[in-house]
């Protein structure tokens, strides 16, 4: 009986100390929630008909800050202070076949919708000397991605294209809903290129908090044990 007592406290202990991250809460329209791939690479998770998101790091503190293109307090690029304990998402697209034909461009949109707010996201790459943005924070910001996942370093264009630059044409739309919790996308792809992204999210509870939590709930239950232990 004594045994049994003191694993459920355990038990209890290590479900009330584990931070409650931000999470992902839905995805919709030509989104697909999936587990991190093997690749990123080109023709490896090719689809028309869907993008697929997945979790990146979850609770990582920033060593340095960190350059974003679209920050969701001002709207503008800018970075996310060294410090700051954060979770990435990324959002993938390869149309299926390697065409470089404008009509054959395809055109994917869809909501992610989280329970905590954005900070920022990363969707500049190297990209066609056409194209205004020269920006690459997609490679930088790699060290984020899934140890076991294979990402496409120095793509051309694997970014998403913010301006329009081709016969008065914007390719992509990214847009944050007012209270930072949505993010909303339109991405438009030939089918020999890829449009990535990483969305930065913020993280509940800093680590200094949990451990000073977890301090008073371990205090709390030596006492219980010891008022256990003197009644039986």
């Amino acid at each position: 009986m004594k045994n049994i007592f003191l694993k459920g406290l355990l038990v209890s202990i290590s479900f009330s100390i584990s931070p409650v991250y931000a999470s992902l809460v839905s995805v919709s329209g030509d989104l697909q929630l999936i587990t991190a791939p093997v690749s990123l690479n080109p023709g490896v998770l090719e689809s028309s008909t869907t993008m697929q998101v997945f979790a990146e790091s979850q609770g990582y503190m920033l060593q340095s800050a960190l350059m974003v293109d679209t920050l969701y307090a001002t709207g503008n690029s800018g970075v996310i202070a060294a410090g700051r304990s954060v979770n990435t998402y990324f959002v993938h697209m390869d149309p299926v076949g390697d065409s470089l034909e404008i009509n054959d461009i395809v055109s994917l949109s869809g909501t992610l919708t989280f329970d905590r707010q954005i900070l920022g996201l990363i969707w500049s790459s190297d990209v066609c000397s056409l194209c205004p943005v020269s920006d690459n924070n997609l490679d930088a910001s790699d060290f984020f991605g899934s140890d076991n996942t294979v990402y496409p370093l120095g793509d051309l264009g694997r970014g998403y294209e913010q301006d329009a630059y081709y016969e008065g044409r914007t390719l992509d739309f990214i847009s944050i809903s007012p209270d930072g919790m949505s993010l909303t996308l339109t991405a438009n792809s030939y089918p020999l290129r890829l449009d990535q992204m990483r969305v930065i999210t913020t993280v509940p509870v800093p680590a200094a908090g949990w451990l000073f939590l977890s301090a008073l709930i371990s205090l709390s239950v030596s006492k219980k044990v010891r008022k256990f232990k003197d009644h039986h």
